[in-house]
């Protein structure tokens, strides 16, 4: 009995010693893995990354997120950061730089603790690798007691925002977007250095110095960077919460619904200004035309039916030339669009051997060529009228004089742009009888040439001269001889009509 007794206690005891340790390795197992991977409060390090790979958490920790650039100022960050604290204090900075590796910041780090020239260890800094997620963002800044963000300028700063309505106090520049939601009851605004220019705008360099005060004052009196983070989340909240965004946007979508109906309402007003007076030239038009109408009398002898041969010599008369194609715009005058002017003509400097022509200066002279009429002014300008589309073209304005190969020509440039370059003119004078543009060409795109004959060309010329006199003497007894004959038919003409008076089908109205 007691062989059996033994046997059993002894396989009783092994049994309970192999068991109690099983049990105690499981304890040992499950303490690590909670003390290394949930003691940030973060559970699933696969999804969010967390804290859970440090191993140690310090009594005041601060967070950094943002992309390796010069705009996010990590260098001023590290130099306040190493500049505020050493190795003995219970500080931790956790950074997280996106576009970079780990060696490239553990160089950069290492530099800025040498040149602040401190002796002993540097404080904590944890790199940390994987990119933190918007989702994640959240339950990262529930596992840190501040934010601190040194941009050098930022539009609104969602990773600052988020961390203020989630009452952490934060620690950024005072510029930019964070001026609309961050004051010294918020949070901790770090005062501008100076300003600088880059290729995305105007940039603010952050103080270190006053960086390095405000992280110490937040490590120093936790409480109140507490309290202000508290406060940092209700002035979010109040901001840019959903009933308020929801009314700014709304306000927002009535001004710009505001602006377009105004200026669809101006631009309708535009339309029927332009229909009116569109109308207005018109009915010019028209009126024009029916009181500008030509009589023109049906071939008849006074014995017989109208026939078409003629019997009277006043009937072998030609009637008036029609208008010109110009006439519209030279009596609707006032429909013409005037050209404008590039500059001011230039001072109208002549040599000596044509002084004579400073008479001359301000006298325009016209000619039709086509729709066209062409004017000159000497020593003004010089211009082009359609007389379909009322619209007036600047060929150039008075530059200087080329003299050459005896030819005296005026140079005016400077005209209105056309699509091979800027309009100019040339206008060659030469000797003639009266004033007179005689002919307009166009040598090459956009480049004019006219000729203008003047008597003050022919001067020292004396035989011609008195040519001049004679022919002139011919027109004058020409223009009167032509002026009784003109007398006479009309009043044959008139005493004609009297006999026909009332028969209407003789007489078109109007042509």
């Amino acid at each position: 009995f007691f062989s059996i007794f033994t046997f059993f206690s002894f396989y009783f005891y092994v049994f309970f010693f192999i068991h109690s340790f099983y049990y105690y390795f499981l304890l040992i197992v499950c303490f690590f893995f909670f003390f290394f991977q949930a003691e940030d409060g973060i559970r699933d390090a696969q999804e969010s990354r967390g804290l859970g790979d440090v191993y140690k958490r310090q009594g005041f920790n601060l967070l950094a997120i943002g992309r390796w650039e010069p705009r996010t100022g990590f260098r001023e960050l590290l130099a306040a950061y190493f500049g505020s604290f050493s190795g003995g204090d219970d500080v931790a900075l956790y950074l997280q730089a996106a576009g970079t590796n780990q060696e490239e910041l553990l160089r950069l780090a290492l530099k800025i603790w040498q040149d602040t020239k401190k002796v002993g260890t540097p404080p904590v800094v944890e790199f940390l690798q994987q990119t933190i997620r918007l989702d994640a963002q959240p339950r990262m800044f529930a596992s840190v007691d501040g934010l601190i963000a040194a941009s050098h300028g930022e539009a609104w700063s969602q990773t600052v925002v988020t961390a203020m309505r989630m009452g952490l106090p934060v620690i950024a520049t005072n510029w930019s977007g964070a001026c609309e939601y961050l004051s010294p009851e918020t949070g901790y605004p770090v005062t501008i250095q100076r300003m600088e220019n880059s290729t995305r705008g105007e940039w603010a360099v952050p103080n270190v110095t006053h960086m390095s005060l405000l992280l110490t004052q937040a490590w120093a009196h936790r409480a109140d960077a507490r309290l202000k983070g508290v406060r940092g989340s209700h002035t979010v909240d109040a901001l840019f919460g959903s009933q308020q965004l929801g009314g700014r946007v709304v306000g927002l979508l009535e001004r710009i619904l505001g602006i377009v109906s105004r200026r669809t309402a101006e631009h309708k007003v535009r339309d029927a200004v332009d229909a009116a007076r569109q109308k207005a030239d018109q009915a010019r038009l028209e009126a024009w035309n029916l009181h500008h109408f030509r009589v023109k009398v049906v071939d008849w002898t006074p014995t017989q039916a109208p026939s078409t041969v003629p019997t009277w010599p006043w009937q072998q008369t030609r009637p008036p030339s029609p208008p010109l194609a110009n006439a519209m715009a030279i009596v609707n005058s006032h429909l013409v669009r005037p050209a404008a002017l590039s500059r001011q003509p230039r001072p109208p400097i002549t040599p000596k051997t044509l002084q004579r022509m400073l008479k001359m200066e301000g006298k325009c002279l016209e000619t039709t060529v086509g729709e066209f009429v062409y004017q000159v002014c000497l020593f003004r300008n010089v211009t082009q009228t359609s007389s379909r589309f009322y619209m007036q073209h600047s060929l150039g304005v008075w530059d200087k004089w080329e003299l050459g190969g005896g030819l005296a020509t005026q140079y005016f440039s400077d005209g209105a742009a056309c699509a091979a370059s800027i309009r100019e003119t040339r206008v060659e004078l030469t000797c003639g009888q009266r004033d007179l543009l005689h002919s307009v060409t166009e040598p090459k795109v956009c480049s004019y040439h006219m000729v203008i004959e003047t008597p003050f060309m022919c001067e020292g010329k004396v035989e011609l001269q008195k040519d001049w006199r004679n022919l002139s003497n011919a027109s004058v007894v020409e223009a009167r001889l032509l002026q009784n004959q003109d007398s006479k038919a009309q009043t044959l003409k008139k005493k004609c009509l009297e006999d026909v008076h009332g028969i209407d089908d003789w007489v078109v109205l109007p042509s």
